[in-house]
């Protein structure tokens, strides 16, 4: 059975006090990813303060709500109103829109796929409807989730009959090891993220991976959109990575890296409604304006191709001028890769594998 020490379970990796100010909060004394001590505000939202490690940058909420109260939070009214909404799934018996949802997990299918043939055991960690997982299945792959939320369980075991471990991922047992482990937008929510990887660590087999997608704490949208920001939402995201604190915390729970990038969403849109303000609004004149968007896109087709190893890149068509086509294309590759220089999208994704 795979499973951590009875000492090391639900043992945080670092100093956690509650307040007695306000007894639903619990302050971090020291840095969960270094061990520091001296950490520096930057923002308040909702009530709630983000701050910033001054030794190894890691961004996390501190103080932040107590453990009970953020499990709470994820019932079923929140699967239902705020999860299955945000797809527009107005109800528990409305069937998917499959076709939209494939084109939202496609990107990762193709991630994985590149790294091993189907067949293999993949395991999800916050496997929620169990979309993902449907798609993986449905390419081959033997599939196992874990979701917390009961709502959820049942709706994918009902829904795609996946097998499906009902519980938080730092408690539940799992007797079994992987090829694959995949973290999609949930590595941000972990109370102790070092604790939860350390697991994933022993999930895997020799030589197996993990993949990771969070939001990125760098990305122009928040530099652009600031408190508005709507990943900045200190009560559920609980961490805040970047490149740097990614393959920081992949190093320290045994990972090697093999690949990093940020794709460039650069989504207007993701504003929190009372943050709209002339900076916003400036920021998606940028991103929407005449020939902008198109650019933005091309940053991220490049990026993510380069994640897979594809040489393959498309400036566009290239009109009429007095150089020569060859010198055009050079020229417009150019501008793409000081773009991507300069500019960090709204996701991050990683691979890095168990040695």
């Amino acid at each position: 059975m795979i499973k951590l020490e009875d000492s090391e379970i639900l043992n945080y990796n670092y100093k956690v006090k509650g307040m007695e100010k306000d007894p639903t909060l619990e302050e971090i004394y020291n840095c969960p990813l270094c061990g520091g001590n001296k950490f520096k505000k930057i923002i308040e939202k909702f009530s709630l303060q983000i701050k910033k490690c001054q030794v190894c940058s890691l961004v996390f909420t501190n103080p932040r709500l107590r453990k009970e109260i953020i499990k709470k939070r994820y019932s079923t009214d929140y699967f239902i109103q705020e999860y299955l909404g945000g797809l527009k799934i107005e109800s528990l018996d409305e069937k998917p829109n499959l076709v939209d949802l494939y084109n939202h997990y496609g990107l990762y299918l193709e991630v994985i796929k590149n790294y091993f043939s189907p067949g293999k055991k993949l395991l999800e960690i916050g496997s929620a409807a169990g979309f993902f997982l449907h798609f993986a299945q449905k390419m081959g792959w033997q599939v196992t989730g874990v979701e917390h939320i009961p709502e959820a369980v049942k709706y994918a075991r009902k829904t795609f009959n996946l097998l499906i471990y009902e519980g938080s991922f730092e408690e539940v047992e799992i007797n079994e090891k992987f090829d694959l482990v995949v973290l999609l937008d949930v590595i941000e929510h972990f109370i102790d993220p070092v604790f939860c990887l350390k697991k994933a660590f022993k999930l895997l087999k020799s030589g197996g991976i993990i993949f990771i997608s969070t939001p990125n704490y760098n990305s122009l949208s928040r530099r652009f959109l600031g408190k508005g920001w709507a990943v900045l939402s200190p009560a559920d995201h609980l961490f805040y990575f970047t490149k740097t604190t990614l393959k920081l915390l992949l190093n320290k729970t045994g990972f090697m890296e093999l690949k990093i990038t940020d794709l460039a969403d650069f989504e207007p849109k993701a504003i929190h409604t009372q943050w709209k303000n002339g900076r916003s609004k400036f920021y998606k004149e940028i991103i929407e304006g005449v020939g902008i968007k198109f650019i933005f896109s091309k940053i991220r087709e490049r990026k993510f191709n380069e994640f897979l190893s594809i040489d393959e890149f498309s400036t566009g068509k290239i009109r009429q001028y007095r150089w020569p086509k060859k010198v055009m294309k050079l020229a417009k590759k150019i501008i793409y890769d000081l773009f991507k220089m300069i500019t960090e999208g709204d996701r991050l994704l990683i691979l890095a594998s168990k040695p």
